[in-house]
């Protein structure tokens, strides 16, 4: 079973791409030995924008779960989750509230499973198909 093509977008854009930012951040920790607790951005640790991204990430899925979904995310009018996607979005939200956002064990976990239910389809073109 895969999540409805309504809510495909938003769970990649929101839910997927706020874990590359972790991916990302923890790719950094562990190419430059860097510490979690070492500056990043804006005056921040890599822990506080971290924390950010995961509170976002919250924010987000539990948007999704509202009924009817808000427009920004289905595109829809009136849009209800099916039981399946429901209980996916349920799913992941307690999985990521749970979650160690420092633990890249933890995003890894969170990445599969989203992309089992709600897989990134997007096949770029191949080279002289332009």
């Amino acid at each position: 079973m895969t999540i409805d093509q309504a809510m495909l977008g938003a769970v990649r854009h929101y839910l997927a791409g706020n874990l590359a930012k972790v991916t990302l951040i923890h790719d950094e920790i562990e190419f430059k030995g860097k510490s979690i607790n070492d500056q990043y951005a804006e005056s921040k640790t890599f822990a506080e924008v971290t924390a950010e991204v995961k509170q976002l990430f919250l924010e987000h899925s539990e948007k999704m779960l509202k009924a009817p979904v808000p427009l920004d995310y289905s595109h829809k009018e009136n849009y209800f989750l099916n039981p399946e996607d429901e209980s996916f979005l349920r799913e992941l939200h307690a999985r990521s509230k749970d979650a160690d956002w420092k633990n890249f064990d933890d995003i890894k976990e969170l990445e599969l499973f989203i992309d089992a239910y709600a897989p990134n389809n997007w096949n770029p073109p191949k080279l002289g198909q332009l």
